[in-house]
């Protein structure tokens, strides 16, 4: 099951301090991190997953494109949100191969994202962070502090996302915890 612990534990190893490469990068490798304890039906995450994330790791950092430049805690947000919703639809397309029992059940089951991040959720989502981080810049926060106030945003977006397995004639929904 993810922790935000685990997520928070991450992303405080982060060095702010340095270009902006190397901070999208360990913040991608920490959503990875964070992602390798998910469950999908009471399904642990394939032990081969951790190359699959690779790609959803590589548009996150894609997204992330402009970090150091983000001078307001809108521009930081827009950035995060398109960088969680990337990582998500990157991860989604391949959770076939990623929540996969051992040894696996035949048939597969197909599984589809239905609302992603629906424009509703993604607005609670931005809204959210914009007002962690307008908090975080001015509030004298330590790091530590702010990535926990960040953490306690992201994690309920992420833990719990809905995706549907495509199994006509009923799709039934599925959580990821």
């Amino acid at each position: 099951m993810m922790s935000s612990t685990t997520l928070a534990t991450e992303l405080k190893k982060i060095n702010l301090e340095t270009t902006e490469a190397p901070v999208k990068d360990a913040w991608a490798l920490a959503y990875v991190k964070y992602m390798m304890e998910s469950e999908l039906m009471g399904l642990s995450i394939s032990p081969t997953a951790e190359s699959v994330f690779d790609t959803s790791k590589a548009v996150m950092v894609t997204a992330l494109n402009g970090l150091s430049t983000a001078k307001t805690a809108l521009q930081g947000t827009q950035l995060l949100v398109a960088a969680i919703k990337a990582f998500w639809v990157s991860v989604l397309a391949n959770a076939a191969t990623i929540w996969i029992p051992v040894p696996p059940l035949v048939p597969i089951p197909v599984v589809l994202p239905t609302a992603l991040l629906t424009p509703a959720a993604e607005q609670a989502l931005a809204i959210s962070l914009a007002s962690v981080f307008t908090a975080n810049m001015t509030g004298g926060l330590s790091e530590s502090d702010s990535v926990d106030a960040i953490v306690a945003v992201l994690h309920p977006a992420n833990a719990g996302a809905i995706v549907t397995q495509n199994t006509p004639p009923t799709p039934t929904p599925l959580t990821i915890v």
